[in-house]
């Protein structure tokens, strides 16, 4: 039983912490939302919480904003990636060219 109730304190601490250090940014794809995602995104709208992506993983994120070729349509995706990736690293892992690619940490910035 104390040990249960350790690891329970352990796993609350581990998501209090996790939670404080998240970033969040705005979360849309031009391909379901439309144009407005293409356009600077009006301040609160579409922001989705990074920590509570995967709260127990201990993983910290960054935001991350740009735009793809999807046959012959121009595409703009806004959404969290696990920090340390660049863009170098996101057009490999999607094996599509990227376009306009921002990767940055700070709260909401990947919305112009």
């Amino acid at each position: 039983m104390a040990a249960m109730k350790v690891l329970l304190f352990v796993t609350v601490i581990a998501s209090a912490i996790a939670y404080a250090q998240s970033v969040k940014c705005y979360g849309c794809d031009s391909v379901v939302a439309g144009e407005k995602c293409t356009k600077d995104q009006a301040k609160g709208s579409n922001v989705i919480d990074c920590g509570k992506l995967s709260p127990l993983t201990g993983l910290q994120y960054a935001c991350a904003r740009y735009e793809y070729q999807a046959g012959t349509k121009q595409n703009t995706l806004r959404a969290c990636v696990v920090k340390g990736k660049s863009c170098d690293t996101l057009a490999k892992e999607s094996q599509v060219p990227l376009k306009n690619c921002k990767v940055c940490e700070e709260d909401n910035c990947n919305g112009n």
